[in-house]
């Protein structure tokens, strides 16, 4: 699965494997600590290391007046807000890269083996038709496209189910009908490759 909201970079995995070796595998949030406590390094490492914690913002999320005073207090972002920061400039460089991660990642299996990379439409394409979104959609495809990448792209499946019911009211997470159309998306693609004969 690629979420094209937060999955699509410019990377560097190679280097970023080392760093991550030399600083003990630490996860990131982890590294404010002890030496410089700050508000977002706390929630990092409870966001990584506390079900509990994980558990209960999500739960204080759902009552409007709490969600609204954990939002001014800068502990959740407000629902459904694009904060991309994506300029149409640096698509073509982001996608290639994403791409070129993809491809060495399949370099890693044993020839033969089936790969699809199941594209994960951004919310704000699907709710709003937000051209930053569909830019980076198309640049993907055409990117995996080039490097013989199998995909998968439930976005128009996605779009005529709409938003609010593909969608948790409270986070980017699909419900159960967004898990379905996607399950049944990478279904299709399955019953199409001829595994093991």
């Amino acid at each position: 699965g690629l979420t094209l909201e937060n999955d699509i970079s410019l990377y560097d995995c190679q280097k970023n494997a080392q760093k991550q070796q030399a600083g003990n595998n630490a996860y990131p949030g982890d590294e404010a600590f002890p030496s410089r406590p700050s508000l977002a390094g706390l929630k990092g490492l409870l966001t990584n290391h506390s079900a509990f914690y994980n558990v209960t913002v999500a739960a204080m999320k759902r009552v409007q007046v709490i969600n609204e005073w954990l939002v001014q207090l800068g502990l959740v972002a407000r629902e459904h807000v694009d904060s991309t920061a994506i300029s149409a400039d640096a698509i073509g460089a982001i996608a290639a890269s994403t791409a070129e991660e993809l491809f060495r990642l399949r370099g890693l299996l044993t020839p033969g083996t089936p790969f699809s990379v199941l594209l994960i439409p951004a919310r704000f394409e699907i709710r709003d038709g937000a051209p930053v979104h569909g830019q980076l959609r198309h640049a993907v495809i055409e990117e995996l496209t080039k490097r013989g990448l199998a995909f998968i792209d439930p976005f128009e499946e996605f779009k005529r189910a709409g938003f609010g019911p593909t969608h948790f009211a409270h986070d980017g997470h699909w419900s159960a009908l967004g898990h379905k159309i996607a399950a049944q998306a990478a279904a299709d693609w399955l019953r199409r490759q001829d595994i093991g004969n």
